[in-house]
């Protein structure tokens, strides 16, 4: 079992979790039984977020705490915190840890701090589209991982939002073949798969919290980052970039997570209800996702020199990432690779 030895003082979400009903931080694993539930308290939850307020995430997540309200009279209620308000993904797992609060997204990534159950996901090209990505998300595969991790870390992914294909900027060149990666000092995510890929295409990646990110790239401690689009322009990368290529390595989703003790916790009607409530949010945020591209490669357009790769030039950047792979399997023997490219393969 993998647990972040780290405990950030949230000293915000810890206070709010004083107040909250039916979320106590009580290790024990309270059974969840509708007949003897109080029809008229109201289980307060704390939603943890890293993205900006204009974020398809944060979008459907505000829809989500409306749902919620609507569909329970009032029983459930929701309070946002978005763009790392109350800490970064590592920080806000650790706060579902201990149930100060409830619920949160992040990348997959940094999930890896964590279990290695996710951390194939990660690697690069392993998902082809976003449909491909959907139908693993989706699959008793996944299903089995989500209980694997609420057993090892608490923590139970109850869903994968769409983050995005992810695409490279950098204030240096234009990137069109790994050749022109070499020297490049990338951030990337605290993932040492990120770190194998980006090395594997020539460039200098560095690990560093979501954060840091803007402050690193205006002031010169990275040349470029690795995002989908709705992040560099939510985020407005494109002003402290030159450059943007849709390398496409990685199509991200974003993990919905919920802590384990809370989530067990629920009487048996408001637990259905969340996990409908869940099921249309995702649904409504892969939507927005998708079709925002278009409208955030506009904006993008005008700060950076944008590089479109065709299919071919794509495969010699996947050629390149071939040795990840061979590392990965030496890395991670527990893990059986080839059933995880099966499942992602299967749709």
């Amino acid at each position: 079992m993998k647990k972040a030895k780290r405990i950030l003082p949230l000293l915000l979400a810890t206070a709010m979790s004083l107040t909250l009903f039916g979320c106590g931080g009580n290790n024990d694993k309270p059974a969840a039984n509708s007949a003897s539930a109080d029809p008229g308290q109201v289980y307060e939850i704390i939603y943890a977020g890293t993205v900006a307020e204009t974020n398809p995430i944060t979008v459907a997540f505000r829809w989500m705490a409306e749902e919620l309200e609507t569909r329970t009279d009032g029983r459930m209620k929701m309070t946002l915190y978005p763009n790392n308000t109350l800490g970064d993904t590592r920080a806000n797992i650790e706060s579902m840890q201990n149930n100060s609060v409830q619920i949160g997204e992040g990348s997959s990534a940094p999930l890896a701090i964590f279990t290695d159950a996710f951390m194939p996901m990660s690697l690069p090209f392993f998902f082809a589209t976003p449909e491909n990505a959907y139908d693993f998300a989706g699959s008793d595969f996944m299903a089995g991982l989500a209980d694997q991790a609420a057993e090892e870390i608490g923590i139970r992914p109850v869903g994968w939002m769409l983050n995005g294909a992810r695409c490279l900027t950098n204030s240096k060149n234009a990137v069109v073949t790994p050749a022109d990666m070499k020297g490049l000092k990338v951030r990337v995510m605290e993932n040492d798969i990120y770190i194998k890929t980006f090395e594997a295409l020539g460039a200098s990646p560095t690990a560093m919290s979501f954060a840091e990110v803007f402050t690193a790239l205006q002031q010169g401690t990275v040349d470029g980052q690795d995002n989908p689009t709705n992040i560099v322009n939510t985020n407005k990368f494109y002003e402290v970039q030159k450059y943007f290529t849709d390398l496409h390595h990685c199509i991200d989703l974003a993990p919905v997570m919920v802590s384990e003790d809370w989530y067990q916790s629920l009487p048996d009607d408001l637990r259905k209800t969340f996990d409908e409530v869940v099921a249309d949010t995702i649904d409504y945020q892969r939507n927005l996702s998708e079709e925002s591209v278009a409208s955030d490669m506009e904006i993008i357009s005008e700060g950076c020199e944008v590089t479109i790769l065709t299919d071919e030039q794509r495969q010699v950047f996947k050629e390149a990432c071939q040795p990840v792979y061979d590392w990965f399997e030496t890395q991670y023997p527990n893990l059986d690779l080839q059933a995880y490219i099966d499942a992602a393969s299967a749709g």
